[in-house]
């Protein structure tokens, strides 16, 4: 009888652990908790792909850990070469896949403000742009950064202005409090990208 397959865990970027949510032996569903890292001053949480056992853990909360390193092995799950799940063990009651259109209504929050910063949520402040031979920050990461590669940090914060506004109005208005920056490659070469969106309150630097 052929041994459980395993899947290694890897770190996306580089950055230090703040937190192993699951311990060796642990039963795990798809989309848990891993292991916490914090990079930027940020954390991210590092996720299940399948459900699996959490057969060891490579690191320990305070290691600096670089893209690519193993995080931590599993068994009972296969990833395929598009990054997906090919295959996964049987552990414990299969969960039953949503249907396409069924997403559940915190996940479509989420999607929803995230939707609010995008150029396309705000056209009255791009048109002004345009107006002044300008573009936006998000169309000037677009360009300079590998196309794909871009993960964004802080897009859902917004101004410190609560005693002045509601946050309603500063959710629409102050978009990632008007600096777009987050992680990419350029010409193939991790990096920092930031810029400022100078159609949230002038600029906010």
């Amino acid at each position: 009888m052929s041994s459980p397959p395993e899947l290694a865990l890897t770190a996306p970027f580089a950055g230090v652990v703040v937190d192993i949510a699951q311990p060796s032996d642990r039963q795990v569903r798809a989309g848990a908790v891993l292991v916490v890292l914090e990079a930027m001053k940020m954390e991210h949480e590092v996720l299940a792909e399948a459900d699996g056992v959490v057969s060891r853990v490579e690191v320990a909360v305070g290691d600096a850990v670089g893209q690519g390193d193993v995080l931590l092995v599993m068994v009972g799950a296969v990833r395929n070469g598009a990054g997906g799940v090919e295959d996964r063990a049987s552990v414990g009651d299969d969960a039953p896949v949503p249907a396409a259109g069924d997403v559940r209504a915190d996940v479509k929050a989420v999607c929803e403000r995230h939707a609010l910063g995008l150029d396309t949520a705000r056209p009255e402040a791009v048109e002004k742009r345009r107006e002044r031979g300008r573009r936006t920050a998000r169309e000037n990461l677009a360009d300079l950064v590998d196309e794909g590669t871009f993960v964004e940090y802080g897009p859902l914060i917004f101004a410190a202005q609560e005693r002045r506004r509601t946050r309603e109005e500063l959710i629409a208005a102050t978009p990632a409090d008007g600096l777009v920056g987050g992680a990419g490659e350029i010409e193939g070469n991790p990096c920092v990208a930031m810029s400022y969106d100078y159609t949230v309150l002038a600029g906010t630097q």
